[in-house]
């Protein structure tokens, strides 16, 4: 699959990490607003398109899928452009600001007929599975030890 990633900053270089090394997965553009970020993605992704406006890499035809890596006040709206550029989106978490923009923003999935996903990076932690077992084991609420 081609991605897109828009924002390149702390978490968006992960991201952009994650989607090269994976095997079904090509990047194809990146669009970030600051000077600094661009000079930063030209070296790490020379062979890479790079926009400092997400609405060019939203115009981008090979691109099929948006990761979307901006403060959670702009999920919705970029989200939403994204879908109805026929784009599939994944946003970094949380989805939205509000139950009414989580609305809009699965209404026009649906309409678009495209995959919408939310990152949540520690569901894949270790620490998480120890937490389970504390629960399972009715340990909650006594002192533990560092796992």
């Amino acid at each position: 699959m081609n991605f897109g990633l828009i924002s390149y900053g702390a978490w968006g270089s992960y991201h952009a990490e994650a989607i090269a090394q994976d095997e079904g997965t090509e990047m194809m553009a990146i669009a970030f607003k600051s000077e600094r970020t661009y000079q930063k993605a030209r070296g790490d992704y020379p062979e890479t398109a790079v926009y400092r406006d997400y609405k060019e890499l939203l115009k981008q035809v090979d691109v099929e899928a948006v990761d979307i890596v901006l403060p959670t006040f702009l999920h919705a709206q970029v989200g939403i452009e994204a879908l109805n550029a026929g784009k599939h989106v994944l946003l970094e978490k949380p989805m939205t600001a509000s139950a009414e923009e989580c609305d809009r923003l699965l209404e026009t999935t649906r309409r678009n007929r495209k995959a919408l996903s939310i990152g949540h990076e520690f569901r894949l932690s270790t620490q998480w599975g120890k937490v389970k077992e504390l629960i399972d084991n009715g340990k909650i609420g006594k002192p533990i030890t560092p796992w």
